[in-house]
Parts: structure tokens; sequence; C-alpha cells
């Protein structure tokens, strides 16, 4: 899939690049390869490939911007990058297991469906996330923010009621399916 898209990627980063986004498509670039050098040594971390999704984020999100508009921007796409790669990788889990790619949930337990208990740990841990960006949106003028409706409601209800249908996809199993496997 990624060799048919890359002529069109490529077309896209040459106009970015004229376009004076250079930059960006730099730091954005540098930061897939460390996303991706992250990936291939199969770290058993949801944490640091998340992290390095957030930067990637913030970067995209503070680009052109100064002073607090760049921090609060940065907080936001920090935050939400987390979010998002941490929902995409247990939504991917069964995917990818079936595919033997790396997820780092799947090497968390050990190749199986994740716990109750650990469910609830990862979207407590999707909630600090999510309370982050949201303190870092409550930063900024929203009074002037003609879309401050649709973010808010994207923000809180949307991104939770997601990562609440993904934990609930990753609780396939019971514990009485999970001893079996054990």
């Amino acid at each position: 899939k990624a060799l048919l898209a890359y002529p069109m990627v490529a077309r896209a980063r040459k106009k970015a690049v004229r376009a004076g986004y250079g930059d960006l498509d730099k730091m954005v670039g540098d930061k897939l390869c460390e996303l991706s050098l992250c990936e291939k040594k199969h770290l058993v971390s949801v944490d640091v490939p998340a992290e390095i999704f957030g930067n990637i984020l913030a970067d995209i999100m503070s680009f052109g911007l100064e002073g607090n508009k760049e921090r609060i921007a940065a907080g936001i796409g920090h935050s939400v990058g987390k979010w998002i790669y941490t929902v995409d990788a247990l939504d991917d889990m069964a995917e990818d297991k079936k595919k033997g790619r790396y997820n780092p949930f799947l090497l968390l337990y050990g190749g199986i469906s994740p716990t109750k208990e650990q469910l609830l740990m990862v979207k407590d841990a999707l909630k600090v996330s999510l309370c982050s960006a949201e303190a870092a949106l409550d930063l900024m003028d929203t009074d002037k923010i003609i879309l401050k409706n649709i973010i808010d409601n994207i923000m809180f209800l949307g991104l939770p009621d997601t990562a609440e249908k993904v934990a609930e996809k990753g609780q396939t199993k019971d514990d009485s399916e999970r001893n079996l496997e054990e």
C-alpha cells in the first residue's frame, strides 16, 4: 500500500517545500524516522512511540506560530498525538497480531487481549492525554474561534466515545477464555 501512495506523497512533499514548509517537512520526516526505528526495535512500551507521535503532531500544529500560541498549539498537538497513537495501537491489535506487525500492546500483554483491569489503565492514560489537551485548549482565546462548538464536540464527546468503543473492542475475551490461553 505504501509503495502505491509514494508518488502522491513525493509530489505533495515537493509542493510543501516550494510553499515554504521545508522546515516542517524535515522536522516531521526526522521524527517519522525516529518512530520507525522505535517500532523496529520492538519496544515493550506504548509511551515511547506515542510520545514521538505526539511530538510530530505538536510540530505540525504549532508550525509558524510564536509565543503563547505556539506553546498552546504544541500542547494540544502533543496530547492529541499521544492519544491517537495509543488508540490506534489498541484498535489495530488483532490485525497486527494476524499480520505479525509491531504493536506495543501485543508485546505488553504477551500477545493476548488485555484484561479488564489493563484496559482500565489504558483508558485512564487516554483520559490523561485528553485532559492535557483540554487544559491547553482552555488557554486559547476560543471566543475568536469560529469552529469552537465543533472543537468542543470532538474533544469532549467524540474522542472519549472513540476510546470507549476501541477499548470495548479490545476486551473480546472473558477471563475464562484468557485462562485457557495462558
